[in-house]
């Protein structure tokens, strides 16, 4: 996104962090957007845990922000140095909790919450930096709805990760992934791949802390709640809640549900005209999207159905081969040997696997009809029952559509991905990929269902 370094401003004769991008090299107007959305919001915030942004501005096709320069390293480098106790960890997080206080009462979400963009001063004091997709809840930009998941997948909220709106409660549950690694030395969802990290954030139990730290676990539970409405509600409250751990007071909060009482007086200024205008837009949004998730499902069925017809007409192809190409004779320990006008089992065996490499090569997987990688492949098992390469070729037309269902599941375009995993699974029923993808899919459809079901019998 940037070229970063170390500059001095000679005005001041002081050391600062200069982020440069040059226009020229990213032609992305959402990439130039967003950098200086950073600058902007840096800008806008005063807080002892945020970093402090000098200046912002252009020159010609190059715009730059520059900021405040700590040297005193970042919390990854200090989790990766040595477990933190207790009380130093939940100390950190406050401070940090503090900060996502200050920014979340001013209509920003951070949105990329990870030890790196936690950094220290030489004297020791933390500060959170790196705003560069922060959201601003109270302005209407569309500078992050590029289609893509944005954040780093070992800290994403579930709703995150599902391309759902977000509120600061995102934050809060990123900032409890961090506590439970400053806590175990260890990241509590582990995978090869962004998607099945992603898919442990939303579909995997809170995990659990060793038995020398269960003390702290409802704090872990509450804080990285899978359902957004069970997680601690706001920063103000999770200082409270970890000052009743440290025994701290949480900066002249006195423990009580500070966030309840202002959610009640806030309902209670509300005009009921305002409350029932609001409710009767939401009953519209919901019955909207029930009738595209419904037009969606009836859509993949179709698509599916057709995808099983395709592949299951080139097997029937190649289960007809054999009648079609010689035999060995009875007795006969090798394959006939061409004669006038005949070919041998091997020399059509040798063509198939041609063809089904190129297929392969030119990204033709199922398609077009009799002229693809699994047309081909499944050829050449019905002439050799045993032949490795098709096997193995069938398991690399797999993992191909586990890599294009995963790029799409980036664009937020489920349905094509959908098709992917399908198209995949008939090749190679058991690729762990394309179910664990498949999986997925399915617990965010029920989880669509389950909500509008009990939306309209509630």
């Amino acid at each position: 996104m940037a070229t970063v370094y170390l500059a001095i401003q000679e005005s001041l004769g002081r050391e600062v962090v200069l982020k440069c991008m040059d226009s020229d090299r990213d032609s992305e107007k959402d990439f130039i957007g967003r950098f200086l959305n950073e600058g902007r919001i840096i800008a806008s915030l005063s807080h002892p845990h945020i970093i402090t942004v000098h200046d912002i501005g252009t020159v010609e096709d190059m715009v730059w922000i520059a900021m405040e320069y700590v040297d005193g390293g970042d919390l990854k480098t200090r989790i990766e140095e040595r477990r933190m106790p207790p009380e130093e960890a939940l100390d950190l997080v406050a401070k940090v909790a503090r900060a996502l206080g200050y920014a979340h009462q001013h209509g920003i979400v951070h949105r990329d919450i990870k030890p790196a963009n936690i950094l220290f001063r030489r004297d020791g004091t933390a500060l959170l930096t790196d705003f560069g997709i922060a959201k601003q809840t109270t302005v209407d930009s569309e500078l992050t709805s590029t289609g893509t998941i944005l954040g780093s997948p070992f800290y994403m909220s579930p709703e995150q990760a599902e391309g759902l709106l977000v509120d600061g409660r995102t934050d809060i549950y990123s900032l409890g992934v961090i506590l439970y690694e400053l806590l175990t030395g260890e990241r509590p969802y582990l995978g090869d791949t962004a998607i099945k990290v992603i898919m442990q954030h939303i579909q995997s139990p809170v995990p659990k802390l060793p038995a020398r730290l269960k003390r702290y676990q409802p704090l872990i539970d509450r804080m990285m709640a899978k359902d957004r409405d069970k997680r601690i509600p706001d920063a103000e409250a999770l200082v409270a809640e970890i000052a009743r751990f440290t025994g701290h007071r949480a900066d002249g909060d006195d423990g009580s549900d500070a966030a309840a009482r202002r959610a009640e007086a806030l309902a209670a200024t509300q005009p009921w005209s305002t409350r029932k205008r609001i409710s009767t837009l939401t009953i519209c949004l919901l019955l909207v999207l029930g009738a595209m998730g419904i037009f969606y499902l009836y859509a993949r069925t179709l698509q599916n159905a057709a995808i099983v017809r395709q592949v299951k007409q080139d097997d029937a192809a190649s289960a007809n081969l054999g009648a079609a190409l010689p035999r060995p004779a009875p007795g006969a320990g090798s394959p006939s040997a061409p004669g006038p006008g005949n070919v041998s089992r091997n020399e059509v065996a040798r063509a198939l696997e041609v063809l089904a490499r190129k297929s392969l090569r030119d990204d033709r997987l199922v398609q077009p009809p009799a002229d693809n990688a699994h047309y081909y492949f499944s050829r050449l098992l019905a002439l050799e029952p045993d032949n490795a390469s098709a096997r193995q070729g069938f398991q690399e037309i797999a993992e191909r559509f586990v890599v294009l269902a995963e790029k799409e599941f980036s664009r937020r375009n489920y349905a094509k991905a959908q098709g992917y995993i399908s198209l995949g699974l008939q090749v190679d029923p058991d690729n762990r990929g394309l179910l664990d993808l498949q999986s997925f899919v399915e617990n965010r459809e029920r989880s669509l269902l389950d909500t509008l079901l009990g939306l309209f019998s509630g």
